[in-house]
């Protein structure tokens, strides 16, 4: 049962990272797996957005598990993938980051359900920040 939802959680994983309004000077990153490891290099006052697939619905939610000091999330918003979703469908989770000082981090992530903190997350997710 653990690796069916495992497999079934891994699915759901879509990953974009760029810099918020500068698309054209960094490349859309996407992957699916259980581990997704990215990059992004900023200057201070870029946003950035981290978009990810997501079904709330079976209880697995994407959780910020660390976050460097040279970032401040500035919104968290789930969209579903219509307008009118069917119950039990899934959509896309995207945080947006602004660069707030220079240095350097991991930006890391873990879906999750809620009441099971205590366990293993069913995939995680790492991008590596710079802020120049």
């Amino acid at each position: 049962m653990r690796l069916l939802r495992t497999a079934a959680a891994a699915a759901l994983c879509t990953l974009a990272v760029l810099p918020a309004g500068v698309a054209d000077a960094v490349p859309k990153a996407h992957e699916t797996g259980s581990d997704s490891d990215r990059s992004v290099t900023l200057r201070v006052g870029q946003s950035t957005d981290v978009t990810v697939d997501e079904n709330p619905s079976t209880g697995y939610l994407w959780q910020i598990t660390a976050l460097p000091a040279s970032l401040r999330l500035k919104s968290s918003t789930y969209k579903p993938s219509s307008s009118s979703p069917m119950p039990g469908s899934g959509g896309t989770h995207t945080f947006r980051f602004t660069a707030a000082q220079r240095g350097t981090g991991d930006l890391k992530f873990a879906l999750r359900r809620l009441r099971e903190s205590a366990t293993a997350p069913a995939q995680t997710l790492t991008v590596k920040v710079t802020v120049r």
